[in-house]
């Protein structure tokens, strides 16, 4: 995707000061960057005015929705805007927030600790249409994760673990608790302690 000549922006946090340094970091950058919305929280209320502002990107802050509330508004706002570029700008975010968050449409994730430039990275990666994963420890984690699940997937026949166990070891490996996977495959927690006791 080509870089536009002006780029739009949402942020979304609940914390103003947050807000106020996003703006300014975008706004030193000397590109036009536009911020044309600016909101604590992303509530029903006030979806319409965000719509209508018709962003590019949305900053977003998933660690103001509690248990994944983001999910279902990521996904109703991709339906309404699907060329908007998300970029989750995380205090921290777990292995498998990470890789559920980029199986449904987030480009970017950046830590609230990172640098300055970090964020102008991740936002030129996005507007060219690129993934951004900021922060060894997260990009470390998700090599584990998938060095985890290629092993794994390697030797199911040597474990015999059928493909539903499988998906079970892999929550276990995630730091999911029983009653998160139970939860996650519409199972019971008996069921799940039973697919580990195989």
């Amino acid at each position: 995707m080509p870089v536009t000549a002006s780029y739009n922006i949402a942020i979304i946090d609940q914390h103003p000061l947050v807000r106020f340094a996003v703006s300014r970091i975008i706004l030193d950058k000397k590109s036009a960057i536009t911020v044309v919305f600016d909101d604590c929280h992303l509530r029903e209320k006030n979806l319409p005015e965000l719509v209508k502002a018709a962003p590019d990107c949305l900053v977003l802050d998933p660690a103001d929705y509690q248990d994944g509330a983001w999910l279902p508004i990521i996904q109703e706002l991709l339906a309404l805007l699907p060329n908007l570029d998300v970029i989750f700008l995380a205090s921290q975010l777990s292995v498998p927030h990470t890789v559920l968050a980029l199986e449904n449409g987030v480009r970017a994730i950046v830590g609230k600790t990172s640098c300055v430039s970090d964020l102008a990275l991740a936002i030129a990666a996005v507007r060219e249409g690129k993934y951004w994963v900021e922060g060894t420890g997260v990009v470390r984690n998700l090599f584990m994760h998938t060095k985890t699940l290629r092993y794994l997937h390697r030797n199911t026949q040597v474990h015999g673990l059928t493909p539903r166990e499988l998906e079970v070891t892999r929550c276990i490996v995630d730091g999911c608790t029983n009653r998160d996977i139970g939860k996650q495959f519409s199972i019971s927690e008996e069921t799940v302690k039973r697919h580990l006791s195989n």
